[in-house]
């Protein structure tokens, strides 16, 4: 609770910066105000300024140190795999199905599960009343329908004639 109510928290990240050498300006001098006067942000930017200084040294230490050709072709190999990878085409659709997969299922399977749960419900419903329709389907009531289809195409003509919009009689004005 103390560090809501402590002012301090909008200068953390400005110390930091400070810390590593790479603050504005403009920002040094309100921060070096801040810090004579706060006893809490003088010891975190002390704290900071011992962990950043090994580090800052490590960067002039190193600086001559170059990776020779052959590890960096092995890097320009690797990079290369990376982006354009090798392999049966099939193998490239598997592996990015298996990257799809990683990344929007596998987050979500309780609900994916869930899903699949309902929608073989449903097959389970829908299949128990296909066996139904089946046998009320078979036997004798199929023949009936050939017979009602094979009896309106031979009086198709005339439920035509039957079917037209008749003139209507017009009133006396």
């Amino acid at each position: 609770m103390k560090w809501l109510s402590n002012n301090c928290g909008h200068y953390r990240e400005s110390l930091c910066l400070l810390a590593s050498g790479i603050l504005a300006g403009g920002e040094i001098a309100d921060i070096e105000n801040h810090l004579a006067t706060c006893t809490d942000c003088r010891k975190y930017y002390d704290q900071l300024r011992n962990v950043v200084a090994p580090l800052a040294g490590l960067e002039k230490a190193f600086s001559h140190i170059e990776p020779n050709q052959a590890v960096q072709a092995r890097w320009d190999a690797d990079f290369q795999r990376a982006i354009h990878p090798v392999g049966p085409h099939s193998l490239r659709h598997i592996v990015s199905f298996l990257d799809w997969f990683r990344d929007m299922i596998w987050p979500c399977r309780r609900v994916w599960i869930g899903f699949a749960g309902v929608w073989l419900v449903i097959f389970v419903v829908n299949l128990s009343s296909m066996r139904g329709f089946d046998k009320l389907t078979a036997g004798s009531s199929l023949r009936v329908s050939t017979d009602i289809v094979q009896a309106f195409v031979k009086n198709e003509d005339s439920l035509a004639g039957e079917l037209k919009p008749r003139p209507s009689a017009k009133p006396d004005a």
